[in-house]
């Protein structure tokens, strides 16, 4: 937490410091700090933690833009000020730079600084009548939005990540009210969802606004608080939180007369209709007096809501920073494990299958369980046994309730009197190597001992024709571009089929961005690259041309700016001895519209990825590629069929941006095995087949 520690002097010289606390779990302090000048007063009013595990803090020392950068344990690194005004919003970017945001001279200031306090760039907008301010900030892509007020008016402004405006937004429904935004967040359906107040003749009341990725105005709520016989003059949203469930929070104050200031808290529903409010005065607790406000609030791990602000202290009329932590509501209850754990499979007529599910709830409630077939129910235990005695596609479901809330499994099975049962290579498109020689096979189960025609085909690269083979073939793949290899198994009239696509390569079995024709904004910038399979080659040579000009890079990643609006084309070429392999994207550049949909645009991703793994089948050696936004905890491993963990390859931190790893799996037998890469809760999992 961050704030105000201090008081003023005789001859009202400030003794103000910057104030810094850090606690455990339970409330208790680790450590707090305080940091100032002499005869100057500081004051903070928002901090980050960096991903170097640091604290970069905002606010102002003696009427300037601040920012303190301390470390894990409180100590200060540096403290510098920049440009006369108040810093109330700061982030880190994924760049490790970081953005703060506020006022300086009536106008809306955003500040760019690397982690060494430098300046990379300021910005000041919107002009200084009416005055403006940016009180909150968000990372979005392609640039940041600031919000915050201008005049009477709600204000939103997006930028690129060098300041340049690329739209900006003002609301005031009401021409008789005044508008104000405090606090702001992202909502992953879309768009942003703003807190503040709106005011009519100085009494005031909570605002909700929500808006699109553009800016564009969806829907508005006010929230207007009655005291009883205590006239109530303004209440102000500080903050605003988003639930894990999709509702949101708020946090802020309450003034009027008989109040001083007492603390608020509401929860709306994903469309801002209210589910419930509370006011707090803590009279309960000794010696805290009006008045008592919360200043912001952050959703914890465990979706209970951290608000933070201040509180009167009846000995001698000080305050005290105040903490109050919001336990989690009651939460949905979840599924731990289930069997079979393929949601979508076949069996055989007169089949037996043992459906089960484990789940938990967080409340320790007793759960019941409500399976049913074809809508009867079948079973009421966490077990149901289904014996499948006719062909045809049937749904098992099971749902579990906890007398509130209620979840869902279910389960889709084709029953035939006959099915391939595997087959191999396990993912029906992959990239190889051209000269790659790969075993494709199937295994058919049936009710009976029955004959089966089996035929193999090939569309694509060499011409469309059909191939002998069994239940299985080795194909030689000697020709570059697309194949298709299809299996056909046939009893009487009749057939199944196993279809896999692979994409022959000669040098390059992945590249970035995967799309080949993307549309930018104009003054984009874009990174491209190309992935080989051997990175490591002394021979390997990378030509870079934006249209028919060569570009000056000789590496498999190039940066490339769209500062033109029109048609343009990125060729990557890649040479490793007599081998050659191309690349080509096609890159529509388009002039900055309030309407154009975000979705359609490249750029790097947001959330961290798993490329596919390659080559796939393998048999000793295989790479695991991902990109992360920023610098992460990562948790890359490996498993067998049956779910036991056979390496680890990965269990700690991983820089940003594009990184490679080796699975040898040399002492390994062959079969399917699967990659799981954990960071932050973000899980990705994937098939590689070891062959032999």
């Amino acid at each position: 937490m961050c704030g105000q520690t201090g008081e003023s002097a005789a001859g009202n010289d400030p003794t103000e410091d910057a104030w810094v606390v850090r606690i455990d779990g339970a409330g208790n302090r680790i450590w707090s700090g305080t940091y100032g000048q002499q005869d100057v007063e500081d004051d903070t009013y928002s901090l980050v933690e960096t991903d170097f595990e640091e604290f970069l803090v905002g606010g102002s020392s003696g009427n300037l833009v601040a920012a303190w950068l301390i470390n894990s344990n409180g100590d200060l690194i540096w403290h510098n000020t920049y440009a006369s005004g108040t810093c109330y919003a700061v982030i880190e970017l994924k760049s490790d730079d970081f953005l703060l945001a506020g006022g300086s001279s009536g106008e809306g200031y955003l500040l760019c600084i690397n982690r060494d306090g430098d300046v990379l760039w300021e910005e000041t907008y919107g002009g200084g009548d009416p005055s403006g301010v940016f009180k909150a900030l968000r990372e979005a892509p392609g640039g940041v939005v600031a919000g915050g007020d201008h005049g009477d008016q709600i204000w939103i402004v997006k930028t690129n990540f060098e300041g340049n405006v690329i739209w900006q937004r003002h609301h005031q429904p009401d021409e008789d009210l005044a508008y104000s935004c405090r606090s702001m967040v992202s909502d992953p359906e879309g768009g942003f969802v703003l807190g503040g107040c709106v005011v009519l003749q100085g009494d005031g009341d909570f605002y909700v606004l929500k808006v699109n990725d553009d800016g564009f105005f969806q829907w508005d709520q006010e929230y207007e608080w009655n005291l009883g016989e205590m006239r109530l003059q303004m209440a102000v949203a500080c903050a605003i939180v988003r639930y894990d469930e999709g509702d949101f929070g708020l946090a802020g104050w309450l003034w009027g007369q008989g109040i001083l200031a007492a603390a608020a808290a509401e929860r709306l529903h994903s469309n801002g209709v209210e589910r419930w409010r509370r006011r707090y005065d803590f009279e309960e607790l000794e010696n805290v007096v009006q008045p008592v406000l919360f200043y912001n609030a952050v959703l914890g791990h465990d979706n209970s809501v951290l608000c933070v602000g201040r509180a009167g202290n009846a000995e001698g009329g000080i305050e005290d920073g105040l903490l109050l932590k919001m336990e989690p509501e009651r939460l949905h209850p979840q599924f731990i494990s289930w069997s079979p754990e393929d949601t979508v499979f076949s069996v055989l007529v007169s089949d037996t299958v043992e459906f089960s599910v484990s789940a938990r709830d967080a409340q320790q409630e007793e759960l019941n369980y409500l399976w049913t077939m074809g809508g009867d129910t079948v079973s009421t235990d966490t077990i149901t046994t289904v014996i499948f005695d006719e062909p045809g596609d049937f749904a098992v479901q099971c749902q579990v309730s906890d007398g509130e809330f209620l979840v869902e499994m279910g389960w889709t099975i084709n029953v035939s009197e006959w099915y391939i049962e595997f087959f191999q290579p396990g993912s029906s498109e992959f990239s190889i190597r051209r000269g790659s020689r790969i075993d494709f096979t199937h295994q058919v189960r049936a009710i009976d001992d029955r004959e089966f025609e089996y035929r193999w085909e090939h569309f694509g690269r060499g011409g469309n024709y059909e191939f002998d083979g069994e239940d299985s073939v080795r194909f030689e793949f000697d020709l570059m571009g697309d194949h298709i290899i299809r299996a056909l198994v046939l009893n009487d009239e009749v057939t199944e089929t196993v279809e896999w696509d692979v994409d022959v390569r000669s040098i390059i079995w992945w590249w970035w961005p995967h799309e080949f024709e993307i549309s930018a904004y104009q003054d984009t910038t874009m990174v491209f690259e190309v992935f080989p399979f051997n990175e490591d080659s002394d021979s390997l040579e990378f030509s870079w041309f934006l249209d028919d000009e060569a570009l000056q890079c000789d590496t498999s990643i190039v940066e490339i700016s769209f500062p033109e609006v029109g048609a343009y084309e990125i060729t990557a070429y890649t040479q490793e001895g007599v081998e050659a392999d191309s690349i080509r994207w096609s890159v529509d550049v388009l002039e900055r519209s309030f309407t154009t949909d975000l979705t359609d645009l490249a750029d790097l991703p947001t959330l961290p990825v798993l490329y596919p793994a390659s080559p796939n089948p393998f048999n000793s050696l295989v790479k695991l590629s991902m990109y992360l936004p920023k610098a992460a905890h990562v948790s890359l491993s490996i498993f067998d069929i049956n779910g036991r963990q056979v390496s680890r390859l990965v269990d700690g931190n991983v820089s940003a941006g594009n990184q490679m790893f080796v699975w040898n799996a040399g002492g390994f037998p062959a079969g399917i095995y699967v990659v799981r890469m954990e960071t932050g809760k973000k899980t990705v999992i994937q098939k590689v087949v070891l062959v032999r």
